[in-house]
């Protein structure tokens, strides 16, 4: 695991609660998808859009094996695919 450093810094209302929607959903620390979402929008800044894609999709499939491999969130779920197409969040 890489050394981590700390920064403090100041969000929004709706930034925040952004970022705790997401973690909830994904079932990670709120830091996972701050790092997650900065790394993004780092390389949107860095690098070509083809190059970007590229990692961007390396992440994604990275993020996923992460969290396949932790196994069933303990509690289970408190919604059910259907819920979430009726929601619209296809």
């Amino acid at each position: 695991m890489q050394r981590l450093l700390r920064k403090q810094v100041y969000l929004t209302a709706k930034q925040a609660k952004r970022i705790n929607r997401r973690a909830k959903i994904d079932a990670v620390a709120e830091a996972q998808i701050i790092r997650l979402a900065l790394d993004y929008g780092l390389d949107i800044l860095e690098t070509s859009q083809d190059e970007q894609r590229q990692r961007a999709y390396a992440r994604l499939i990275a993020f996923s094996n992460e969290v396949a491999a932790r196994g069933p969130v303990v509690g289970g779920r408190s919604w059910t695919r259907d819920e979430l197409y009726d929601r619209g969040l296809r």
